[in-house]
C-alpha cells in the first residue's frame, strides 16, 4: 500500500511484482514459452484430420485433445493460426430437418398421388404459438440509429388451432395449455366436423401434419368414428402447407396492434381471423398446384 501511494503504481501491479520477487527472485519477463508456437509439418496433417472428424470442437478443446493424443505441448494460438491457414472458419450451423432418402422419396410420391385431387375439397389445418412480446419487427429509421423493441425475459403465449379451405374459414380455437390428444379431439368436434359437413355435403378431405397428437390412437379412433378422410402428408414439409404463410401474416398484424396482455391478444386474434375474406385467402389455396409441381420437379430440396 505504501509503495503504491508513493510511486503512483496500481496496487495490483505492486502485488504482482512482489509475488514474482518472492517466488522467482526476478521480475524479468520470460522470453518464449514452454509450449510450441509453431506446428511442424508432420503434426499439421493429423491436426487437420482431427478438425475434420470433430467439427464441433472449439479451437481450445481441439488443442487440448491433440496435445493429449500426441503427447505434445502446442499452444492455442499456434493451433488457431494453423487451422485458419488451412482454410477452416467457424460458422453457426444451419438447422435442417433430419430427413432420409426414404422421406424425400415419399414426399415426391405424395405430390404425385395428390396432383389430381380437387383442391377445393381439401381442408388445411395447423397450429401455432404466438407470444405476447411478438417476433421480429421491421422499423423505418434514418442514418445509423438502431431501433429497439422492449421485451420480457419469459413472454407469455397463446396456442391457436385454425383451418380454412377454398370455401371459407373455420372457427379458430385459442388455448393456453399444451396440446394433447384429448384436447385435439375436442377441437375437431367443436370447430371442424359440423361446419365441414355443412360446407361440403358431398364429402371433404382433411389435411394435418404428422404431429404425435394428430397420429395418436385417440385421434385416429375419433377420425374413424366420424368418417374423416385424411390426406397423406410427408414428414417435415411445412412449405407445402399454405397455412404457415397465413400464420406469418397474422402474427405481423397482431404485432402492429401491440396487445398488452393475453386477453387483448386473444381478442385481437379472433378479430383478425374473423376479418379474413374469401378473396384474400384465394392466393393461399390457389398456390397448391404450384407447390406440388415444384416438389415433383425438384429431385432434391436445397435446405
Amino acid at each position: 500500500m505504501e509503495i503504491s501511494r508513493r510511486t503512483g503504481v496500481p496496487k495490483s501491479t505492486v502485488y504482482r511484482t512482489v509475488y514474482k520477487l518472492r517466488n522467482a527472485e526476478s521480475v524479468d519477463r520470460n522470453i518464449g514459452s514452454e509450449k510450441q508456437c509453431q506446428i511442424k509439418a508432420n503434426n499439421a496433417r493429423p491436426l487437420v484430420g482431427l478438425a475434420i472428424n470433430n467439427p464441433r470442437l472449439s479451437v481450445m478443446k481441439l488443442t487440448c485433445k491433440f496435445n493429449k493424443r500426441g503427447g505434445l505441448s502446442l499452444s492455442y494460438e499456434a493451433v488457431r493460426i494453423e487451422i485458419k491457414r488451412r482454410g477452416f472458419t467457424c460458422k453457426v450451423a444451419r438447422k435442417i430437418p433430419m430427413l432420409t432418402q426414404t422421406h424425400k422419396a415419399y414426399r415426391v410420391d405424395c405430390a404425385k398421388s395428390n396432383r389430381c385431387r380437387v383442391r377445393e375439397k381439401v381442408i388445411f389445418s395447423n397450429e401455432m404459438s404466438i407470444w405476447l412480446a411478438g417476433g421480429r419487427v421491421c422499423v423505418l429509421c434514418k442514418g445509423d440509429s438502431k431501433p429497439v423493441k422492449p421485451s420480457t425475459k419469459h413472454s407469455p403465449k397463446l396456442n391457436v388451432w385454425g383451418a380454412f379451405s377454398a370455401r371459407g374459414t373455420f372457427p379458430i380455437k385459442v388455448f393456453r395449455e399444451n396440446l394433447t390428444g384429448g384436447l385435439y379431439c375436442d377441437i375437431l368436434h367443436e370447430c371442424l366436423v359440423e361446419q365441414a359437413s355443412v360446407l361440403y355435403p358431398d364429402g371433404w378431405v382433411f389435411q394435418e401434419d404428422n404431429d404425435p397428437k394428430h397420429t395418436c390412437n385417440l385421434a385416429k379412433g375419433y377420425m374413424e368414428e366420424k368418417g374423416i378422410h385424411k390426406m397423406d402428408w410427408p414428414a417435415c414439409s411445412p412449405y407445402l402447407n399454405h397455412t404457415e404463410n397465413l400464420w406469418s401474416w397474422i402474427k405481423r398484424e397482431i404485432d402492429l396492434k401491440s396487445p398488452r396482455n393475453l386477453n387483448e391478444l386473444e381478442r385481437e386474434l379472433n378479430e383478425v381471423w374473423n376479418s379474413l375474406e374469401h378473396e384474400f385467402l384465394r392466393p393461399f389455396w390457389s398456390s397448391i398446384p404450384k407447390r406440388v409441381k415444384l416438389v415433383r420437379k425438384v429431385t432434391e430440396i436445397n435446405y
